[in-house]
C-alpha cells in the first residue's frame, strides 16, 4: 500500500506543448506555452487548488528562445496537500530559506546613533591657502613662446623623416 501512496503523490507526465502554441505568432509562443502547461495541469489535477511551476521547467521550455519553445517536455508532478509542484524529473525541491530576525533594540540603537551623528555640530573645515600667481614678465612670456616653437619644429621634423 505504501507504493500506491507514493505513486499518487509523485507522477511523471509528458506534455505536448505544441498544441498550446501552434496557432500563435513568434514572440508570444513562449508565454502561451507556459500558460498551456498550467491549464493542462489544472484540467488533469482537478483536486489541486494551487499549481506551482518551477523555474527549471520554465527554463527548459524556453531553452531555445521565446519564439521557438520546446514542443514536448517531461515533468514530474508532486502533490503536497492541495498544492501541485511541477518540476523536472531530475530536479530537487529547493530548500526553504530560514528567515533571520533582527532584534528591534539593536536597530533602534543604530538609528539613534546615526541621528546623533547627523545632528551633531559639524567640524570646522580647514581653510586652504590661496596662492596667487604673479603675473609673468615679458621676458618670461617670450621664453615660453620660444620653447613651444622648438617643440613644434621637432614634431614637424619627425613627421618629414618618416
Amino acid at each position: 500500500m505504501a507504493k500506491a501512496d507514493t505513486s499518487d503523490k509523485e507522477r511523471l507526465y509528458i506534455v505536448n506543448l505544441r498544441n498550446g502554441f501552434k496557432n500563435v505568432s513568434g514572440p508570444k509562443r513562449g508565454k502561451t506555452a507556459i500558460k498551456y502547461l498550467r491549464t493542462y495541469f489544472e484540467k488533469t489535477l482537478s483536486d489541486a487548488s494551487e499549481i506551482k511551476i518551477s523555474q527549471g521547467v520554465s527554463h527548459a521550455v524556453l531553452k531555445s528562445g521565446v519564439k521557438n519553445p520546446a514542443h514536448k517536455i517531461k515533468v514530474k508532478v508532486k502533490m503536497d496537500g492541495e498544492t501541485a509542484k511541477v518540476m523536472l524529473p531530475d530536479e530537487k525541491e529547493p530548500k526553504k530559506k530560514k528567515i533571520r530576525r533582527v532584534k528591534q533594540e539593536s536597530t533602534k540603537s543604530k538609528l539613534q546613533e546615526m541621528l546623533a551623528a547627523k545632528t551633531a555640530a559639524p567640524q570646522p573645515k580647514t581653510e586652504e591657502k590661496i596662492v596667487e600667481e604673479k603675473p609673468k614678465t615679458e621676458e618670461q612670456k617670450f621664453e615660453d613662446q620660444v620653447q613651444v616653437d622648438k617643440k613644434s619644429e621637432k614634431v614637424k621634423n619627425d613627421v618629414k623623416k618618416d
